[in-house]
């Protein structure tokens, strides 16, 4: 979890990089097995920033999970 100072809405990128044998979700994004590199804008109008990964078929493998504003 990250908590942004922010009062306003906001952005923020999130990358992804990494290979997993099965599918996956990091924040709703659903995302196919096999090897991933990528980033999303993603508006956000919280004061806490949570980034969720939920393997859905996915047992083995590794990700790197990034965000910048």
């Amino acid at each position: 979890m990250v908590i942004s100072e922010r009062e306003d809405p906001f952005n923020y990128r999130l990358l992804i990089r990494g290979e997993t044998d099965g599918s996956y979700k990091v924040n709703r994004i659903d995302l196919p097995k096999g090897s991933v590199d990528t980033s999303f804008l993603i508006d956000w109008y919280a004061d806490t920033l949570v980034i969720k990964y939920e393997p859905v078929t996915a047992k083995h493998g590794h990700l790197r999970i990034r965000y910048n504003f």
